[in-house]
């Protein structure tokens, strides 16, 4: 369900903290959604093209319930909620903190994301997309 581990190349230059991807799909389950995704850093590497690291110990928190989860060694992480529209905080000391906006949560849909934290302190925002839709940046 998570996808590969490796590290991936990153397509143009992230400036700021931002989602990079970000898909529901349909899903059979009638409790709670689920919502999971992958978050990296900028590794920038002399001569060659920039790379996403995996980042450990995010923390993602729902911000209308609390609920809270860490992202894995390999920067990964799933969070299940129940239906409602959320705001989710992305942060990590010594990064940009990203903030998801109008994330539908939904039982009949499984949403995966890819993104992107840098170094800083300035709050960054995503308004995440409709239900049943892909955003790519």
């Amino acid at each position: 369900m998570f996808g590969q581990t490796n590290t991936i190349k990153v397509k143009k230059s992230v400036n700021n903290s931002k989602v990079v991807y970000f898909n529901y799909n349909p899903c059979q389950d009638t409790i709670c959604a689920f919502f999971y995704g992958n978050i990296y850093e900028i590794n920038s590497l002399n001569n060659s093209k920039d790379s996403l690291l995996p980042l450990i110990n995010v923390k993602i928190k729902a911000e209308q319930n609390i609920q809270t989860t860490l992202t894995d060694k390999n920067g990964k992480f799933s969070l299940n909620l129940p239906s409602g529209v959320y705001s989710l905080l992305i942060i990590k000391e010594g990064y940009e903190p990203l903030r998801i906006t109008n994330y539908v949560s939904s039982s009949t849909e499984v949403a995966y994301t890819q993104i992107v934290l840098t170094k800083g302190k300035d709050l960054q925002t995503f308004k995440a997309p409709l239900l049943s839709s892909k955003w790519i940046r």
